[in-house]
């Protein structure tokens, strides 16, 4: 379940940002507009990461850290491809919106790639011992208030 609330809902985010750059524009089927289709889009593939996280445990968190990683850059070089206006670009024009997107996309393929890369060095060594990615140092963690309690 953590897995679809946390990685899954910024896969999802990912997708929904890919889709609203490779929909035409006035895209529809089923009756359902493009907006609505950008929606469905959202929550079909937030739907799907708790699947995935189900059928494959531990490694969906590193699965779906390099999902991220790869809906972030595609959104944003879809984002230049289709209207042309890279970061720079659209500095330059006074979007500093569209930068910042743009700039926050790349922030987080980066750091999606790091945790990736760690959760995935951590499950080969064996250092990974649950269900989380931090779960190692929260076990080893006295409770604090157990301590207190005791020292009362």
């Amino acid at each position: 379940m953590a897995v679809g609330l946390t990685t899954g809902l910024v896969v999802a985010t990912g997708a929904f940002l890919v889709a609203n750059r490779l929909l035409p524009v006035h895209a529809a089927a089923f009756g359902i507009d493009r907006a609505g289709l950008e929606v469905r889009c959202f929550f079909y593939i937030w739907l799907a990461t708790f699947a995935h996280a189900a059928l494959r445990k531990q490694r969906a968190w590193i699965e779906q850290c390099w999902a991220i990683m790869v809906l972030s850059v595609s959104a944003a070089a879809l984002n230049w491809l289709t209207t042309g206006d890279h970061p720079l670009a659209a500095i330059g024009k006074g979007m500093d919106p569209v930068a910042g997107v743009d700039a926050t996309l790349i922030a987080t393929a980066l750091i999606a790639l790091l945790a990736a890369r760690r959760l995935a060095r951590n499950l080969r060594d064996g250092t990974d011992k649950g269900d989380l990615p931090l779960s190692r140092g929260a076990a080893e963690a006295p409770p604090l208030v157990a301590t207190q309690a005791a020292s009362d």
